[in-house]
Parts: C-alpha cells; sequence; structure tokens
C-alpha cells in the first residue's frame, strides 16, 4: 500500500478536526458541569472518558 500526498493531508486534516472536536465537547461538558450536579450518571460517563 503506497500512501500519496493526499492521502497524507487527508490524514493530518482529520487529526486535527478530532482534536479540535474533543476539545469543543470538552468545554460543552464543563459547562454542562457548571450548570448540573455532578450526580448525574451521564455527566459522571463523560468525566470518565475525559478524565
Amino acid at each position: 500500500m503506497s500512501l500519496d500526498v493526499s492521502d497524507f493531508i487527508n490524514f493530518w486534516l482529520l487529526w486535527l478536526l478530532s482534536i479540535l472536536l474533543t476539545a469543543d465537547a470538552r468545554e460543552i461538558y464543563e459547562r454542562c458541569l457548571i450548570n448540573k450536579s455532578a450526580s448525574d450518571p451521564r455527566l459522571s460517563a463523560v468525566h470518565y472518558i475525559f478524565n
């Protein structure tokens, strides 16, 4: 299997996008944590994923 330049660029774009999405998800999670109780099981699951 040979990789050309477009495959390499696509890989890095997806990688960068995933980092940005993860950062956004973490920010949303932190806002929810401020607004809601940490006893919410959904927030506990997200907390486990990010930490």
